[in-house]
């Protein structure tokens, strides 16, 4: 299985077993230092499970089998990127560019 397309091929097996319900947990592109929790980007997929299109084709053969699907969806921590650039954004006076390596409190 490993990724989307793989568990799209595979509702069919998990529908058999009488299962309703997947709960995926975080598969948003992430910074990997904390257990996929750090996503950098919630709008998306991590390429190695597969495309936001894989996604939603998950999500409508899931609903043809009547199974339901839940996604872990981390709300504590913002998106990295856009955090930081609206933080340089709001925070810079003449300067064109702010590493994205800088530190944000």
């Amino acid at each position: 299985m490993g990724d989307l397309n793989g568990l799209t091929r595979k509702l069919d097996y998990i529908s058999s077993l009488g299962v309703n319900t997947i709960w995926l947990l975080p598969f948003y592109p992430s910074l990997r230092r904390d257990d996929g929790y750090d996503i950098s980007d919630y709008r998306a997929v991590s390429a190695e499970y597969g495309s936001i299109e894989d996604f939603q084709a998950f999500i409508d053969e899931a609903h043809v089998r009547q199974i339901r699907v839940i996604v872990e969806h981390y709300v504590t921590r913002p998106d990295l990127k856009e955090f930081v650039a609206g933080c340089v954004s709001a925070w810079n006076i003449g300067s064109d560019a702010i590493s994205m390596n800088s530190r944000v409190l």
